[in-house]
């Protein structure tokens, strides 16, 4: 059965779309993936697909399904299905580079650009570091530390030049898009003519945009500056310092750069580095997996692009890295945070879980940007809204999107003839087909 979903999706700031589409609701994504020394921790042996109450599962008829959706339509595409940290499957085709840049078949094991759907990566490491202050005597509620300001983690110098506006916004605002940022005009910029983080504290949030859901990159570009200093209070001391000695201005590199280093240098080593296994994406794909000798997919116009593809790497871009967008990562990697992040308390507990995202009231969403519905998945599972993260950032698109059943869909393309949206309805469609809904 066909019905009219409407999609909200992408980086751009007001993106959205309506298209005809089948789908499916998700709830919890996982893969599986060889654990060298160690072992993903399960809360339970997984059933066998076919012995799940509600459905049985056609993994043919799913992939056959996928492929209808993507191949010849992209020029590449890597998906993963996973369910109760188990992959079920995975779906890859097209070329990960056309023939000018080596003719290179994609994979789920080559890196790609995922753009926004990294947010979901930093959301998730923002609420494990509330998760670590609500322990001990002394430990406050997950809900305190949401509805804490922001702007006292800002440096001194920010704090001088920023809108009043901005000591309304909360945590938990950033992580709805309710804080009321909204994109920048040519006039709202520093004197450099560029946007940084900084011109946006001080343009401030309009009152009638404030705690109003809207998406919004800026939400979660702040957390690039500020949960290195969650992390560490003792960073923000050092950075006024450091402001002041080295007479740096607000809007400049140096000071976004100098937080910035320290919030991948924490994301790095407590958040990749921490999962089961390793994850090694790259913001400096043109740096990092050139030293490493490994290839990647560059993005592209179209499936019959016959020129160079891009490769958008922030830290040639930017000058630095940052927690919105502009990372590479394989689909099996992608899969395998989905992993950890559903079945284990390695990066935050099921009661956290369980916050970010519930059915009965969608609108009140953690890091969760986005959710398709889908009227046969609604009456199967008495689910009205399916969350996923999506990305897109030039030709480059990706999407995790939770399913019923314990599965989650992870899929990635590398040319701009769809956008997240249509990524995420590509992947539910398939799992539709699997589980026989129409």
């Amino acid at each position: 059965m066909e019905i009219e979903t409407r999609i909200k999706g992408g980086s751009d700031d007001s993106k959205e779309m309506r298209m005809k589409t089948t789908q499916s609701k998700p709830w919890r994504m996982l893969v599986v993936l060889a654990l060298c020394a160690q072992t993903l921790v399960f809360p339970a042996q997984a059933a066998p697909i076919e012995a799940n109450p509600q459905f049985t599962f056609d993994k043919a008829a799913y992939e056959k399904e996928m492929r209808l959706a993507f191949e010849s339509k992209v020029m590449g595409y890597a998906t993963v299905l996973i369910k109760n940290g188990q992959v079920v499957s995975e779906v890859a085709g097209g070329l990960a580079r056309n023939a000018v840049d080596g003719n290179v078949k994609m994979t789920t094991s080559i890196p790609a650009n995922i753009g926004s759907t990294i947010k979901f990566v930093s959301g998730v490491a923002l609420l494990q570091l509330f998760e670590a202050k609500t322990d001990g005597p002394r430990g406050r509620s997950m809900e305190y530390w949401l509805s804490q300001p922001i702007y006292p983690y800002f440096p001194k110098i920010w704090q001088s030049g920023m809108d009043p506006s901005i000591k309304q916004i909360t945590f938990r605002q950033l992580l709805q898009h309710r804080s009321g940022f909204r994109g920048l005009t040519n006039d709202e910029l520093g004197d450099d003519g560029k946007k940084s983080t900084f011109d946006y504290l001080a343009t401030g949030v309009k009152r009638e945009n404030f705690d109003v859901r809207k998406y919004a990159n800026a939400n979660f570009t702040m957390l690039t500056f500020l949960i290195p200093m969650v992390a560490n209070p003792e960073l923000l001391t050092m950075v006024n310092k450091e402001a002041t000695d080295k007479k740096w201005q607000a809007d400049e590199v140096p000071i976004h750069k100098r937080i910035a280093d320290a919030w991948e240098a924490y994301i790095k080593g407590q958040i990749f580095a921490k999962n089961i296994p390793k994850l090694t994406p790259s913001c400096n794909p043109t740096v990092e997996f050139v030293n490493q000798k490994k290839t990647w997919a560059p993005d592209y116009k179209s499936a019959t692009d016959t020129g160079k593809g891009a490769t958008r790497d922030s830290r040639v871009n930017n000058g630095y890295c940052h927690a919105a967008g502009g990372w590479y990562i394989t689909a099996r990697d992608l899969a395998a945070f989905a992993a950890n992040f559903s079945v284990t308390n390695t990066l935050v507990a099921s009661k956290t879980r369980d916050m970010m995202f519930d059915d009965d009231d969608a609108n009140k969403r953690l890091v969760w940007s986005f959710t398709l519905a889908d009227a046969a998945i609604s009456k199967k599972f008495n689910l009205e809204m399916l969350p996923y993260m999506g990305g897109d950032q030039g030709g480059a698109h990706a999407s995790i999107l939770m399913l019923p059943g314990g599965y989650y869909a992870i899929g990635i393309i590398n040319s701009n003839d769809m956008g997240s949206g249509g990524v995420s309805a590509g992947m539910l469609r398939a799992f539709k087909t699997g589980i026989g809904l129409p």
